[in-house]
């Protein structure tokens, strides 16, 4: 469907607004960025440990790729990246990157307080947030599962590869 259809505008008046083709496509990886980053937000506000925050990290972008309008989301902003101007890749790489910090220094807090498994931190923030952006791969509504159990099978077996008990949280 055409964007400037769906939304109600014409072509002429969305290209008002942006520039060109790689500026819509910006605009709306940066809006689906900022809305999972108030989700983090929100989520982490109360967090009491490393571990929880962790969890609930992963939980929270696991069921962000899983929802029905985000998996399209997801896709966009994977498989599209490079289509982006140099500028906007620039940008939408940093808000990835501050997303990669938020699950290193869960594992740093982990290490510091012997939780974590002798692993390499840099590897294992790559894997888990790997573990999540492939979703949209294999996951596809309406499936075995719903989008919150496949986000905490997800969520489990990231934390059973990280954590030095490998229990899940009671």
């Amino acid at each position: 469907m055409d964007i400037a259809d769906a939304i109600g505008i014409s072509k002429a008046g969305l290209y008002y607004h942006f520039e060109s083709k790689q500026g819509l496509l910006a605009a709306i990886i940066n809006y689906g960025h900022e809305i999972l980053e108030l989700e983090f937000e929100k989520q982490l506000a109360g967090c009491r440990s490393d571990e929880e925050a962790l969890r609930r990290l992963i939980y929270t972008y696991a069921l962000s790729i899983t929802r029905e309008d985000d998996a399209a989301f997801a896709s966009l902003a994977i498989e599209e990246m490079k289509s982006l101007l140099p500028t906007d890749r620039d940008q939408i790489a940093n808000r990835k990157r501050a997303f990669l910090n938020r699950i290193r220094e869960r594992l740093e807090g982990l290490a510091a307080a012997g939780k974590l498994r002798a692993v390499d931190i840099t590897a294992a923030t790559h894997t888990l947030v790997g573990m999540v952006l492939w979703l949209p791969k294999w996951y596809h509504r309406p499936g075995r599962l719903s989008p919150e159990q496949v986000a905490n099978e997800i969520t489990e077996l990231a934390m059973h590869a990280v954590l030095t008990n490998g229990d899940r949280e009671s």
